[in-house]
């Protein structure tokens, strides 16, 4: 488990540091600040970030506060429930509309595929069952909702919206509302269904005298 999460970790905060270099196009400090602004307004960047921090906790200080609330049931399925999000919103939305070539093509996969899927096969694997409830599906909601609430408030103000189903300028705030609650709906099922598998995991579990 230890070798695995480090691994992982030392691959998420690789795969951040190459996009965050592939997203600098302009030295100035001003364009700089503005990108790194934009750079962490994408849902799968803040997404991997925390996925780099459920691996790299654990793994390199697992007895330190940071290392076990992120070994904790709810923290780790919220993270899994995050990336399974991304996975399926980029695969069934977003890969269509751009098309990366060389390096971004493959830290694209990282961000967008590797990194969700090695997140989910550490939930199924490591992460100790039976500690989730269903009220924590509905915690996990703060996240995006904060989310949302951020790329509105910041697209405002700078015009920059980093997904085309929430850019307010195109589509209008009725629309990108309505696709926000769309989107929740999108975040509820899957943390529901983590719940759920997690639960029925617990209860199959082999019984020790």
């Amino acid at each position: 488990m230890i070798l695995y999460r480090r691994i992982f970790a030392v691959l998420a905060w690789l795969t951040l540091g190459i996009q965050y270099g592939l997203f600098l196009k302009a030295l100035t400090v001003a364009a700089i600040l503005e990108r790194t602004v934009e750079y962490v307004s994408y849902f799968t960047i803040v997404t991997n970030f925390l996925i780099a921090l459920a691996f790299s906790a654990p793994a390199f200080a697992p007895e330190s506060k940071a290392g076990r609330w992120w070994s904790a049931a709810s923290p780790r399925g919220a993270v899994t429930a995050f990336a399974l999000v991304v996975m399926i919103i980029y695969h069934l939305l977003l890969r269509s509309l751009w098309h990366p070539q060389g390096l971004q093509l493959a830290n694209d996969y990282m961000l967008h595929y590797v990194m969700p899927l090695a997140m989910l096969v550490d939930w199924l694997v490591f992460t100790p069952r039976g500690g989730l409830r269903w009220r924590d599906a509905a915690i996990w909601l703060g996240v995006p909702a904060i989310y949302g609430l951020w790329t509105l408030l910041h697209g405002a103000v700078s015009g920059f919206y980093p997904y085309p189903f929430m850019d307010v300028a195109k589509l209008g705030y009725p629309a990108v509302l309505a696709n926000m609650v769309g989107l929740v709906l999108g975040f509820y099922l899957p943390a529901l269904l983590l719940v759920w598998i997690d639960g029925r995991l617990a209860r199959n579990r082999p019984q020790t005298a």
